[in-house]
């Protein structure tokens, strides 16, 4: 995964066939052993809830594998490239995605249903996951 492919995703330059094409080989699994191949890239940029709505509309729209999310979260966990800002609301909710995505076998899977919260948690905040259960 090239973080700057994702960003042009985000940003609407890339299509997502591209960033599709893109994750492919990014998750490789050795055993128990997971490993993320990411190419960083040369500048910040901000993360914002509109950004991953977009990447949960392509999932919704059958447009980019459910299973495409882990990749997206891990690299936005892990660059020092892609920030969001946490003392607002709308960075905080980026967190709690990227935590979502990244992890999914600790919060929640990856499923269709739970894009579906995933892109209601953007959108509105709050714990859509609680009155879904």
């Amino acid at each position: 995964m090239n973080e700057a492919i994702l960003r042009d995703f985000f940003t609407g330059k890339v299509t997502v066939q591209e960033l599709t094409r893109d994750l492919e080989g990014t998750i490789i699994t050795k055993e128990t052993i997971t490993y993320f191949s990411i190419t960083d890239m040369d500048s910040e940029f901000l993360v914002k809830s509109e950004h991953l709505i977009r990447a949960c509309d392509a999932v919704l729209n059958d447009e980019l594998g459910v299973d495409k999310l882990r990749a997206i979260g891990f690299c936005l966990e892990a660059s020092d490239n892609f920030c969001w800002n946490s003392s607002t609301e709308d960075g905080n909710r980026v967190a709690a995605i990227a935590s979502y995505w990244s992890s999914p076998e600790i919060n929640y899977p990856i499923t269709i249903e739970n894009v579906v919260l995933f892109k209601e948690l953007l959108i509105h905040g709050g714990d859509p996951f609680e009155s879904a259960t």
